[in-house]
């Protein structure tokens, strides 16, 4: 065995996956960091607002999607027909995307400048291109090609930081600049996805219409997660104003920590749910939520208590009132990631209406308390 062949190989085992994650919410943290710095409490409220809404609208418009090309390629082997029905649904969501883009502009962003509010109308426009490399990486999930998939989780952050750090270092940061960053990393994550996975334009696709039936089951759920992780920010800027939703946007980001323990868990243990059967798929169902709440449990507990010395010395004594959200934050962040874990262990079993009654019944609650 070469060099080369003995790397991808230790690449491709779970721990890679796992090992991403926690990389990409330490890489959270520092895209956080030159924001919070160079834009100041208000600025960093707008900008956590703005990407909160890119990153929400392929979640929600992607009508529980990718988690059908998940299942069809594990099912087919050949995730080249379902990718190429993604693409035809992408196509035809992208006026309802410039509609939403118009309106989240209107009713959360309407405060923004005229150059950040392009920007943010741009990036929004282009959710479809999110949706299609979310696509590409569930594929990888489905094919157990988990450091293909680990590098697929870090290259947007990875992009997103790099463009950040130059920006605050030639003083060009800006929230407009920030949201293009955000955009320039999706669409470069969806070149290198298209790249691992190639599919031609012509060839045998899976009707549009069957695979948008069957996301309908998984799209409540999806949507309602979504909300759970993002739609908060996004209110937070109209609601409390912009400095109080940047101090709630650094505890947000530092609760987001355990949630990529969760990802890990979800991602590395999808295939084995799937492919199980009877009482053994029971069993590793059963373990991976037992692991998601031990696993979460310890690294809230060990982030609240780092938390107080941690926030002032990333991002400033001026955030120094995002520590009492923090600890709010983590202690929910348990809940978020035994319900995200079980939510992926729903998916591999092909119960996605049981997903959508679970989040839409727990979301609702969670927006009140946010309100309140």
């Amino acid at each position: 065995m070469n060099f080369l062949t003995h790397a991808r190989s230790i690449l491709d085992r779970p721990v890679a996956v796992a090992l991403s994650r926690l990389v990409s919410a330490c890489l959270g943290l520092v895209s956080a960091l030159f924001p919070a710095r160079g834009l100041g409490p208000a600025g960093r409220g707008e900008a956590s607002a703005a990407l909160a809404l890119t990153g929400l609208l392929p979640l929600v418009l992607g009508l529980g999607v990718p988690l059908v090309v998940r299942r069809l390629a594990v099912e087919s082997g050949d995730p080249a027909k379902s990718i190429r029905a993604a693409r035809a649904i992408a196509v035809l969501l992208t006026p309802i995307a410039i509609s939403v883009a118009l309106g989240s502009r209107s009713v959360f962003l309407g405060d923004l400048g005229p150059a950040s509010g392009t920007t943010f109308l741009i990036s929004a426009s282009l959710s479809s291109l999110s949706i299609l490399w979310i696509c590409n990486a569930n594929v990888l999930i489905a094919q157990g090609r988990n450091g293909a998939f680990a590098v697929t989780n870090l290259l947007p952050i990875l992009i997103y930081v790099a463009l950040i750090a130059v920006g605050g270092m030639v003083g060009g940061l800006s929230v407009g600049y920030a949201i293009g960053a955000n955009l320039v990393g999706s669409v470069a994550t969806l070149a290198f996805t298209s790249w691992l996975i190639p599919v031609g334009l012509r060839g045998p696709a899976d009707s549009p219409q069957r695979v948008l039936r069957e996301g309908i089951r998984f799209a409540g759920s999806q949507m309602a997660e979504a909300a759970s992780y993002r739609l908060d920010q996004a209110i937070a800027l109209p609601v409390v104003g912009a400095a109080q939703a940047g101090y709630y946007a650094v505890a947000a980001t530092l609760s987001l920590v355990p949630f990529a323990l969760g990802q890990a868990l979800a991602s590395t243990t999808f295939k084995r749910i799937a492919m199980a059967r009877g009482d053994v798929r029971n069993h590793h169902v059963a373990n991976v939520v037992r692991a998601a709440f031990a696993v979460s449990t310890m690294t809230a507990l060990l982030m609240g208590v780092v938390s107080p010395a941690l926030i002032p010395l990333v991002f400033g004594t001026e955030f120094a009132e995002s520590v009492a959200p923090a600890w709010v934050s983590l202690v929910g962040s348990v809940g978020v990631v035994v319900g995200y874990v079980a939510a992926s262990a729903h998916t591999a079993l092909g119960r996605g209406w049981i997903m959508t009654a679970a989040r839409c019944r727990d979301s609702p609650p969670e927006l009140v308390c946010f309100l309140l």
